[in-house]
Parts: C-alpha cells; sequence; structure tokens
C-alpha cells in the first residue's frame, strides 16, 4: 500500500512540485515532520507496527482530538512512520461502512478541496494535493478512506535517488 501511494506521489511530484496548496499541513494531531520517536512517544500512545526497508519504522499513534483538522473530529489511530527517527509520513485511515464510503469519501474530498484547492488526480483515482510543505492523498478503499500525509522533503530526496539510480549515477 505505501509503495503504491509513494509512486503515485512520486509520479506528479515534479510536475507540480510548484504548486503550493492553501492550508498545507505540516503534520496532524500535534505530530511535525523531524519529530523523533521518543518525542511522539511520550506525548501520545504509541505501539511499534513494523519494520520497513531503508530505515523505516512504522509505528501505531493514537491522536486523542483531532479538533478539527482536514476535517476530522475526535480520536484516530494514525500508522506514522519514521526514517532514521524522524516522522516522514502519517496515514489516517477513517473506518466506515462499504454502505457509506462512497459518502464519506465525497464528504471528505468537498471538504479538503474547499481547505486545500483543487487537487491532481492519479489514475488509480487517488487525489493529490503537492506542496513545498506536505504531500497529501486521499483514497477510497473497500471499507476505509486514508489520508496521507507525506513530508515533501523526504519525497524529494526519494526522487532524487530515484533518478541517480535510474541513471547509473553513484550518489
Amino acid at each position: 500500500m505505501k509503495k503504491v501511494i509513494l509512486a503515485l506521489l512520486l509520479l506528479f511530484l515534479p510536475l507540480s512540485m510548484a504548486d503550493a496548496y492553501q492550508h498545507e499541513p505540516s503534520g496532524f494531531g500535534g505530530l511535525y515532520w523531524g519529530m523523533p520517536v521518543t518525542q511522539v512517544k511520550q506525548r501520545y500512545r504509541t505501539t511499534f507496527f513494523k519494520y520497513g526497508s531503508q530505515g523505516i519504522d512504522m509505528y501505531m499513534v493514537t491522536i486523542p482530538d483531532a479538533s478539527g483538522e482536514l476535517g476530522l473530529r475526535g480520536m484516530y489511530s494514525t500508522v506514522c512512520s519514521f526514517q532514521y527517527n524522524r516522522l516522514i509520513m502519517i496515514t489516517i485511515p477513517i473506518f466506515r461502512t462499504r454502505t457509506t464510503v462512497d459518502k464519506d469519501y465525497e464528504e471528505e474530498l468537498g471538504f479538503l478541496t474547499n481547505l486545500c484547492g483543487t487537487p491532481h488526480t492519479a489514475p488509480n483515482g487517488m487525489k493529490i494535493w503537492n506542496g513545498p510543505v506536505t504531500c497529501m492523498g486521499l483514497m477510497k478503499r473497500l471499507e476505509f478512506v486514508e489520508i496521507d500525509l507525506m513530508d515533501t522533503r523526504f519525497v524529494v530526496k526519494t526522487v532524487r535517488l530515484k533518478d541517480v539510480m535510474r541513471k547509473g549515477v553513484s550518489a
């Protein structure tokens, strides 16, 4: 799932990096790009989830009150990705039922469009907002809506690394 999201963000990033969007977040629920895991653990209920590649570790982090950020209120369980102990990505699953997920997706898309402007649309239907601080994606799944927030510095670094690897030039 993460690789698909990253691939789509990387696909659109070079075309639209200059696009800043209004009300661009720099994290979610008191979590900010670059925060170390230890600081997150001091503030929130945090459970290790899994080790990833490229120095990325994932944790379940419970946000006790989203207080309206991104149109969300109340408690949310998120998946936070840290690369070398620095927060780089936050995934917010908004669980619904199969019968309400379409309506809830449209409501969230409407809210984010009003807040942040018109997104780009990826071939798989993901809505993407690219900004100088945060790349944000919105996706409808079978039984939930997913918001992905990613530190743009990480995305740019990944794009550059992939370009270097593709060209066969050593970094």
